[in-house]
């Protein structure tokens, strides 16, 4: 049997990072701005209020942004000229048999998630192949539990502390909170936009 070279092309990735130091500020923020309305007894989940320009969360919101600023320019996009910036940081409460959906962000570049209570038996979240047209093609799988190529999802399993970024293009989803208790996160999406104090220019002489 011949050797192919095999070459892998269009990668959608996912970025981990544990950081733990911005627990304290971002519960702090997160609670302060969180109104406890109503809730659905069908998906019981519960969302806060905008908290990216809270003062106190200006550290882990900085460090968010260039983060993404950073995953954007290492995945070869022109972001010289571009700032990142949040259209929406906000907490999401699920609580007991609450999901979501597969869904994705539009008119968005990054989509972050970093997790403030992870009970047993809380919420996972899952990824899902954005090429509808493999997904359409798919035929079975020899080991659902491994993934590979032919897999067209992932499922993620977090603790407190963790940030996730990936690109808004990629749809995800949550499964039904098993635990009495509340899974919470922060969600976050960014844009991006022209800086608006562009470094200077040197002079050519």
């Amino acid at each position: 049997m011949d050797k192919l070279d095999e070459v892998g092309y269009f990668a959608s990735s996912v970025y981990l990072v544990k950081k733990p130091e911005y627990l304290d500020i971002v519960k702090a923020s997160a609670y302060k701005n969180f109104v406890d309305g109503p809730r659905n007894a069908v998906h019981d989940i519960q969302m806060g209020a905008n908290m990216s320009l809270d003062p106190e969360v200006q550290p882990f919101a900085q460090y968010v942004s260039q983060t993404a600023w950073n995953v954007l320019n290492s995945q070869g996009y022109n972001m010289t000229p571009l700032v990142t910036f949040f259209t929406e940081m906000w907490m999401q409460r699920h609580n007991q048999n609450s999901g979501m959906e597969q869904h994705l962000h539009s008119q968005t570049q990054v989509t972050a998630f970093y997790f403030l209570t992870v009970p047993e038996g809380g919420c996972t979240m899952t990824l899902h192949d954005p090429r509808h047209a493999k997904v359409y093609a798919s035929i079975g799988e020899s080991d659902p539990s491994k993934y590979t190529a032919a897999s067209n999802s992932v499922v993620f399993t977090f603790s407190p502390g963790d940030l996730v970024l990936t690109n808004s293009w990629l749809p995800h989803s949550f499964s039904r909170n098993q635990s009495e208790q509340p899974t919470e996160f922060i969600h976050m999406n960014l844009g991006v936009m022209q800086n608006p104090n562009p470094p200077p220019q040197a002079e050519v002489i």
